[in-house]
């Protein structure tokens, strides 16, 4: 039986392959027609020109796609359908309420509203008075249109209704109903309320007779349930969420101020200064470089951060990228890193500000790290950064993919190169689990392989990473990997019949060990399960920068993946289970090793007795295991005696005379400190996440 979403999926395949054929067919006639004028040759070259035209385009429309109209519509129509909902809701309340005083309302909606009725009825006055407050700014500005001037007469006459409402409530003196939203103690207040006009209740009843009036403009806009209501709003419905309405929004929510920086070729480039909460003149100052599709008018909806520093004392700097909102021009990687120079060159010149930071974010990272490099800055944190636009394409798309970037879109970006060579205080974040920029492809990644080639006298291009000997050998590594894809299919063989665990180890998840300890009433062997769980309770928290040893068997280039773990894990150290503490990952690597070796030689021990053929195997593999460890262990405790240290405790001497392709302390503080994350590529901080962040922003000297 075909589902309805397969026959959606079934219709857009032969719409998409219809379209195809016609558009095949149009260029075949265009270039026969262009030849019969011509020549052959010539229309060919003219079809070869196009192509890569065309997908020149292609590219910079995947990297750049904020710059388009399309992208910037659809934020603007997914902003306006939400605030759609949001504001009809509140509406709607304002109706139950009114209804409630009046004696009118049926005992469900009565009995639904009355608990929470305190702060729903103040969010729906604060709401109210927020886009009433927007709209009049956009009045003001003449960037108002006409659907919104009739909103905002429909608002403004249900807020001046609600204040033209007389009551009296109990023994107090008589107020209006707007005022008194906000002296509400108990839901039964709305009980005792008398209207001052009663027993006509005039006032009242013209208020609900306003709610009724925007109740039916707002669905109008809500209820754009067919593909052609939608295209009509995608096109035309400009009610809410513009980038206009949204920018005057962030203006007025904040103590900002907008400025035009001019660039060297005349472009003037549309920034929002943001002064932190401390409005302090010394307060330092975070310039934020945004993702690909990043427009600065919805950075508050859309990231933590502006929030985030200016509460905490930093002000924020915005700037939207070339072709990006009001931004004229083409985006292009070298372009907008100049632009930032001119940024950068304005907050020191112009704004004098003495402390600046960089917050580059997704795309933004490679702008940041190359005016780390180029310029003086305090600090730079790279958040969910790749370590090359051709890497990223390699590993999201393909080696299709990146030969087309290599040699039609031509835009070289290293990351890591950047990153490596600024002098500044340097913070990068990797969730190794990101859909978006795959591990292979992150910075983390490309730090560990600049590390490989700085220890290579004369690498070979392209670098083989898997013949590289490191911590271990590569019959080492082989070994070690053979050994995890083991456990791990002992564990998918013992829980087949669960379809929710097996689903779960499919998919990889944080938590590996809540997966193999699942109970399930199909496991054939309770013994073999029980040694899985513990096996994996300790294999899990051995990580290298936060990606669990065990999570390499989901790996696509597995051999390449546990080459890289080993260097992030002699780079960056051990981190789960994950603390606040920024040094103690790699003061406790070593002894994580030796936990990890103590716990299981326990688990050895204990059922190394047991004659289960299953129990054997795991028990002679764990053995190896341990042997693998120890080398680990040893490599770790000749080569790096200070591992034991935290990274403050070395001298500046040591950092600065130490040679940048010798295995020392002075290779880690070029790599930065890591933040490991489990929040994919767009999700918000977890609190020890956060945590971790403010101790870097403290030991730079950003917070106080």
């Amino acid at each position: 039986m075909i589902t309805q979403n397969k026959k959606k999926f079934l219709i857009l395949l032969s719409l998409a392959i219809f379209l195809s054929a016609l558009l095949l067919t149009l260029v075949y006639y265009i270039f026969s027609l262009i030849a019969s004028l011509l020549s052959w040759p010539i229309s060919l070259l003219l079809f070869i020109l196009l192509l890569y035209y065309l997908l020149h385009l292609a590219i910079r429309l995947s990297v750049f796609p904020g710059s388009t109209w399309f992208w910037r519509r659809s934020i603007e129509t997914h902003f306006c359908a939400e605030v759609s909902m949001q504001l009809l809701q509140r509406i709607q309340d304002f109706h139950i309420a009114l209804e409630i005083l009046l004696e009118e309302c049926n005992e469900i909606d009565k009995r639904d509203f009355l608990p929470n009725s305190i702060e729903t009825a103040s969010y729906a006055k604060m709401m109210l008075s927020t886009v009433i407050y927007g709209f009049n700014l956009q009045k003001e500005n003449q960037t108002l249109n006409q659907k919104q001037g009739v909103l905002l007469n429909l608002l403004t006459n249900l807020q001046l209704a609600l204040q033209e409402i007389k009551i009296i409530v109990g023994n107090k003196d008589e107020c209006s109903l707007w005022d008194w939203i906000d002296r509400i103690e108990s839901e039964s207040d709305w009980l005792g309320v008398v209207f001052d006009d009663f027993p006509t209740n005039a006032s009242a009843k013209s208020a609900l007779e306003v709610c009724i009036s925007i109740e039916n403009f707002l669905q109008t806009i809500c209820q754009n349930t067919n593909i052609i209501k939608k295209a009509k709003a995608f096109l035309w419905e400009y009610t809410f969420g513009t980038i206009d309405q949204m920018r005057l929004e962030l203006e007025a929510r904040y103590h900002s101020q907008q400025i035009w920086v001019t660039a060297d070729d005349g472009i003037n480039i549309d920034c929002l200064w943001v002064s932190s909460t401390a409005d302090l003149s010394n307060a330092p100052t975070m310039l934020m470089c945004s993702p690909n599709a990043g427009l600065y008018e919805f950075s508050y909806y859309q990231s933590e951060w502006v929030e985030f520093y200016i509460n905490s004392g930093i002000n924020v700097f915005l700037w939207n990228y070339r072709g990006y909102g009001r931004t004229k021009g083409r985006p292009n990687p070298d372009r907008l890193k100049k632009d930032g120079e001119i940024i950068l060159d304005y907050l020191k010149r112009i704004r004098k500000v003495q402390k600046i930071g960089i917050h580059g974010e997704s795309f933004g990272g490679c702008i940041a790290a190359h005016l780390a490099n180029k310029a003086t800055v305090d600090f730079v944190f790279l958040d969910r950064c790749f370590s090359s636009l051709n890497d990223m394409a390699l590993h999201s798309f393909g080696k299709v993919a990146s030969f087309i970037y290599k040699y039609i879109g031509r835009w070289r970006v290293d990351v890591s190169l950047d990153f490596l060579s600024s002098e500044c205080y340097k913070v990068l974040s990797v969730d190794y689990q990101d859909a978006t920029i795959r591990d292979l492809a992150s910075l983390k990644t490309g730090i560990a392989i600049e590390f490989i080639k700085g220890s290579l006298q004369n690498y070979q291009t392209p670098l083989d990473i898997t013949t590289y000997d490191s911590i271990l050998s590569q019959d080492d590594r082989q070994e070690l990997l053979s050994h995890i894809e083991i456990f791990a299919d002992l564990a998918l063989k013992y829980l087949k019949n669960d379809p929710n665990t097996q689903n779960s180890l499919n998919m990889t998840t944080n938590s590996i060990y809540h997966l193999m300890v699942k109970e399930s009433d199909f496991i054939e062997d309770d013994v073999v399960s029980y040694v899985l769980e513990k096996l994996f309770a300790v294999l899990e928290v051995l990580d290298a920068g936060g990606k669990p040893i065990t999570s390499i068997t989901f790996d696509k280039s597995k051999d390449i993946s546990l080459s890289l773990w080993l260097i992030v894990f002699e780079i960056w150290g051990s981190f789960l289970p994950l603390i606040p503490e920024i040094n103690g990952h790699r003061a406790r690597t070593i002894q994580k090793i030796k936990n990890t070796v103590d716990e299981l030689e326990t688990i050895y021990v204990e059922y190394e007795i047991i004659s289960n053929p299953i129990i054997v195997t795991i028990c002679t593999k764990i053995k190896t295991l341990e042997k693998l460890l120890y080398k680990i262990l040893d490599y770790l405790e000749s080569n790096h005696p200070s591992h034991t240290k935290n990274l403050s405790q070395i001298s500046t001497d040591v950092l600065i005379t130490t040679t940048a392709t010798a295995r020392s302390f002075y290779d880690y503080s070029k790599a930065g400190y890591l933040i490991p994350l489990a929040c994919g590529h767009s999700g918000h901080y977890g609190d020890t996440e956060k945590l971790l962040l403010e101790e870097h922003l403290s030991r730079v000297g950003f917070l106080v």
